[in-house]
């Protein structure tokens, strides 16, 4: 909130010659000019009390009144605050001879609580000159800060009021709910707020926030049930303790009969709390309709209730007690009898159709006799054969009529013809035929439809690989299948695995035949055997080759096979051969010299005499570094030969760790 004071500068205007009391000076812009004439006046020291939390927003109001002849027309005005700020302003309009204007000083801001000299000055012109100067000097006070704090939040139980105080000693009060006393009592929870003044008008602002104890539940007003209905009076949760007028001690009770009911709750914080119900039933009307009809279809039934009811509402709309009914469904009643109790009563109501035998035109297929069925049970049916079962034995064609009566007591008759049609299918015998032929399945007739066993239609389809193929044709509503067996042989693919224990080999035929079988393996012998044993009578190596054969053709695989000694006895030492490292983790480096300089191949076996690596090159010379890459080796000991023009040049071990 600013503050505005007023303060006044005389300012009187005499001619020349003319004498005053106070002391004065006169000014003239223009010696042959007498109208701009004026003396002023120097008034003295006004003292001013502000409070504190009005000292950064001041206003002063000067009011400059014109005693002189002539209009005053330009004002400069400023402030001098104990010669540390200053500030200017200027005022523009004129003040006429006898008039009053207000020149503004705005939002002076004082540091604190004291006392200040504040130094107001005026300067007026006349045509442009400055013509005179008066000033004021203002002691200005700053009241101490106001300060009220006898207000702390705070929780209390919610069955109490609570008394807000202030001391008496203040000049006035504003609360938030708008009351002036300085002290109000409250019975709601929330935050509260006064405003006290002092006798200089400064205010204070005090604050509390209030809280309320969990409340329990309100039990209701006292009610009227009707019979059956149950009441749950619940006190609510998070209390200590429970006591109701029954002897129950939960926070909640079942009330089923009538009586006054009262509970009292206490909580940890001290809180007590009570309240009670008054309970009391009325007797719920009973409408007296019947649970349960039954009629046949095109039949109608009236259903209905007691006409002693104040009111009647159905399901489907109507008020009246009793209604006409024509469908199958669920009836309900509402009825409102003394005391606005509601009776319901529910009428179960089946409209049976007259039994279904609908029957479609029937077929025989291929006279084959079938038995004709209803498909449901009759307690009473006739046939126009004399049976009175549910279902007959057809065994020719013609017309055959049924009467059937059900539990209901509705009767029908319906009647079938029954046709015959003969259909027969043939595919032939099984058949064989060689994988990358093809052939076609076409059954001999005229049929309405076809569904083969991939479930494609046509009548014609072209088998290219081996299974048991089937069709189904349909003449009418006839249909018949038949099946063939078509074998593809398979263009016969040859390959092998060996798995070497020197001098044995184990050989396993991967090939996809399993007769017609050659092995030879290499040394002269050979064998028929599905897997064979082979025991090689020397070392060396071996090109196996097996053939498979069958109707669509043969094929052969050949493999080499390496068969070593095992043993130091048998390893060929030869210093003109140098295998480095001979415990490798990934290569293996051998140098040779040799006489001849032919090409030379060299084997890797593993313990087993496996053959893993046969690999020929050229002849490079005795400073050459040949390289072997055993990265792949599994740890163990491996032997390296090397061979020129057939001749075994050296044996030698290594190990891959």
């Amino acid at each position: 909130m600013k503050a505005r004071v007023h303060i006044f500068i005389l300012i009187v205007g005499l001619f020349l010659g003319s004498n005053s009391s106070v002391y004065s000076n006169s000014f003239s812009s223009n010696p042959e000019d007498v109208s701009c004439q004026y003396n002023y006046a120097i008034l003295p020291v006004t003292n001013l009390e502000f409070c504190y939390n009005q000292r950064n927003d001041l206003d002063f109001l000067i009011d400059v009144e014109n005693y002189s002849l002539d209009s005053l027309k330009n004002f400069e005005m400023g402030y001098f605050l104990d010669s540390d700020f200053h500030g200017t302003t200027v005022f523009t309009n004129g003040i006429a001879s006898g008039a009053t204007a207000q020149l503004p000083l705005s939002d002076l801001s004082f540091p604190g609580e004291g006392s200040y000299t504040v130094s107001v000055w005026v300067n007026a012109s006349c045509n442009g000159v400055v013509t005179f100067s008066d000033s004021i000097d203002l002691h200005v006070v700053i009241r101490s800060p106001f300060i009220v704090d006898n207000l702390f939040d705070t929780i209390v139980c919610s069955s109490n009021q609570f008394t807000l105080s202030e001391p008496a000693i203040y000049q006035g009060y504003l609360w938030s709910t708008g009351e002036t006393s300085n002290s109000i009592t409250v019975d709601q929870p929330g935050n509260y707020f006064v405003s006290v003044s002092d006798g200089f008008g400064c205010e204070s602002i005090d604050s509390i926030g209030l809280g309320f104890f969990l409340a329990p539940e309100d039990l209701g007003s006292d009610t009227v049930l009707c019979d059956g209905v149950i009441l749950t009076a619940d006190a609510g949760i998070g209390f200590q303790t429970y006591s109701w007028s029954n002897g129950m001690v939960s926070n909640s009770i079942l009330i089923s009969v009538p009586g006054l009911y009262a509970v009292l709750v206490s909580d940890t914080n001290g809180c007590n709390y009570a309240d009670s119900i008054s309970v009391s039933y009325a007797t719920v009307p009973q409408p007296g309709a019947p649970s349960f009809i039954s009629v046949c279809d095109g039949d109608t039934a009236m259903i209905g209730a007691a006409n002693n009811f104040n009111s009647y509402l159905w399901n489907t709309g109507d008020t009246t007690s009793s209604i006409p009914i024509y469908n199958s469904g669920i009836y309900m009643i509402t009825v409102v009898g003394n005391n606005g109790c509601i009776g319901i009563d529910t009428i179960n109501v089946l409209v049976s159709p007259l039994p279904n035998v609908v029957f479609s035109d029937s077929v025989m297929c291929n006279h084959r006799s079938y038995v004709l069925d209803l498909g449901q049970w009759f307690p009473t049916l006739q046939w126009s054969t004399g049976d009175t079962s549910q279902n007959i034995l057809v065994t020719s064609p013609g017309l055959y009529t049924v009467s059937v009566t059900d539990l209901n007591g509705c009767h029908s008759v319906d009647s079938i013809f029954v046709s015959n049609i003969n259909v027969t299918v043939s595919l032939g015998p099984d058949d064989t035929i060689c994988s990358g032929t093809s052939f076609a399945l076409f059954p001999p007739g005229s049929f309405d439809s076809y569904e083969w066993v991939d479930g494609t239609t046509g009548p014609a389809f072209v088998v290219s690989a081996s299974g048991t193929y089937s069709v189904t044709v349909t003449k009418g509503i006839c249909f018949v299948s038949d099946e063939v067996t078509i074998t593809v042989d398979e263009e016969p693919v040859a390959n092998f695995s060996s798995q070497i224990s020197s001098p044995d080999v184990q050989f396993t035929n991967l090939s996809n035949q399993n007769y017609n079988i050659v092995w030879d393996f290499g040394d002269g012998d050979s064998s028929v055997i599905m897997h064979p044993i082979h025991s090689y009578p020397s070392t060396g190596s071996y090109d196996v080759t097996l053939q498979v054969s069958n109707t669509c053709g043969s094929a052969t695989y050949t493999n080499t096979v390496g068969i070593f000694p095992q043993g130091v006895g048998n390893i060929y030492l030869n210093k003109d051969l140098k295998v480095f490292p001979t415990l490798a983790s990934y290569v293996v480096n051998f140098t040779l010299v040799s006489a001849n300089n032919l090409p030379i191949e060299y084997a890797v076996f593993d313990v087993t005499g496996k053959l893993l690596i046969n690999q020929t090159e050229s002849y490079y010379g005795p400073e050459h570094v040949y390289h072997i890459d055993v990265s792949n080796f599994a740890t163990g000991l491996y032997y390296i030969r090397i061979v020129s023009s057939q001749e075994i040049l050296a044996v030698q071990p290594f190990i891959k760790d």
